[in-house]
């Protein structure tokens, strides 16, 4: 889909986040602090032989133990409150995706063509396009 994206407050948010959205998020921030050496909690783990950053926003897996020592580590501090707001705000963020198009394909291997289905509301020039009704759909050729 098509459209644009606001940030979210984490505070209206948090409260709804699973647990373990929240752990992931920190513990991978947490592991990416330590590879850039950003870090020093004294843990002196390097797995720099075992990590790769293909881009600047994916990093692999290291070393799985530590990986897992550490999310584990990030979640008993979640679960006991001892895991500041401020560290969840430098790990997280969120944002809300408000769409003026959306596209939706469904077929399979039996399927002669896949149907591809398109919907669309007006964008004008203010934000009252958010609370626009849907135009009706169109159907797209397959590709």
């Amino acid at each position: 889909g098509d459209g644009l994206c606001y940030a979210i407050p984490l505070k209206e948010i948090l409260p709804h986040m699973p647990s373990v959205t929240i752990t992931s998020m920190v513990a991978s921030q947490r592991i990416q602090a330590e590879r850039d050496g950003a870090r020093d909690d004294g843990d002196n783990y390097d797995d720099s032989d075992n990590a790769t950053t293909e881009s600047a926003e994916r990093t692999t897996v290291g070393n799985k133990s530590h990986t897992t020592e550490v999310i584990q580590r990030t979640r008993m501090e979640l679960e006991s409150g001892d895991l500041s707001f401020a560290e969840q705000v430098a790990s997280i963020q969120a944002v809300r995706f408000v769409p003026y198009r959306l596209e939706c394909m469904k077929g399979g291997p039996d399927s002669i063509m896949w149907e591809r289905w398109e919907w669309k509301r007006p964008v004008g020039n203010d934000d009252d396009w958010k609370s626009a009704e849907w135009e009706s759909p169109n159907v797209l050729l397959p590709h």
